[in-house]
């Protein structure tokens, strides 16, 4: 089946002269959404050397541990210059240091990921007249493990809500990649860990840049809370599913906040 062919909504805006949007796209939330000031919020910022370095990884660890639980979202900061390798070894290294943080064997997720998926995505949002009233990204939540996201140009664009409703403008660091908490993370973890809701905002002139990779699990693994992290006094929050009904439900879903983990709640 063929898709229904539909215009290219930059061409509409240029045609008239880039002044104006049609109203369909328009977004007036946008405006009206509280946005928190530069300097008032700051995304955790992770030392990867520092992680794995013998003397300095307990501290950095649990930098890590927290980050995972408060904001779903953090800066990974490292001399890595290979980015197919370096994001396929940050992931891993992160997964291992999650589970110890959670009790669990190294092992424990990582056996999940054996012939893990992974998916890169490039992403450009371009400038835009009306840039106060669009979002180049719906808010939403990703669907897997682990994103990890590198900032191409200087051009702030992501933004990470925090519990207060408020959203904290990202501002990346010079080689260091972005790294978010996945849906599949945060039910692995029982919601221990959080899969925040996060969107795209563009500028008014110059285009946003980003390399998106995207870390699931194995195709054969299942979705659900860890049984090591489920003790017999505590609520399973969500559905266990083989990964074949995970995805049904993934695709399924509208991209719309963190529609797909309610589905996946008990």
């Amino acid at each position: 089946m063929e898709s229904l062919p539909v215009p290219s909504v930059q061409a509409m805006v240029a045609a008239t002269g880039g002044a104006h949007v049609p109203a369909r796209y328009l977004r007036p939330e946008v405006a009206a959404d509280a946005v928190v000031s530069n300097g008032e919020a700051a995304m955790p910022i992770i030392d990867f050397e520092k992680l794995l370095h013998p003397d300095e990884s307990r501290g950095e660890s649990a930098r890590l541990h927290e980050a995972c639980q408060e904001w779903g979202f953090f800066q990974v900061w490292s001399t890595l210059d290979a980015y197919s390798a370096a994001v396929k070894n940050v992931a891993d290294r992160l997964l291992v240091i999650m589970s110890k943080n959670l009790g669990l064997q190294p092992e424990v997720i990582a056996n999940k990921c054996v012939d893990a998926l992974q998916s890169v995505r490039m992403n450009c949002y371009p400038p835009c007249a009306q840039a106060d009233k669009i979002l180049g990204f719906s808010p939403h939540s990703d669907a897997d493990l682990l994103t990890i996201v590198l900032q191409v140009n200087e051009i702030q664009g992501l933004q990470v809500k925090r519990d207060d409703d408020t959203w904290v403008p990202v501002q990346p660091l010079e080689g260091a990649f972005i790294v978010n908490v996945g849906d599949v993370l945060q039910i692995f973890t029982n919601g221990r860990y959080r899969s925040v809701e996060h969107r795209a905002v563009v500028d008014t002139e110059r285009e946003r840049m980003s390399i998106a990779a995207f870390h699931s699990p194995s195709i054969h693994a299942t979705i659900g809370p860890l049984s090591e992290l489920v003790a017999d006094q505590e609520m399973t929050m969500y559905k266990t599913v083989d990964h074949e009904s995970f995805l049904r439900f993934l695709f399924s879903a509208k991209l719309d906040g963190k529609s797909l983990l309610q589905r996946m709640k008990l």
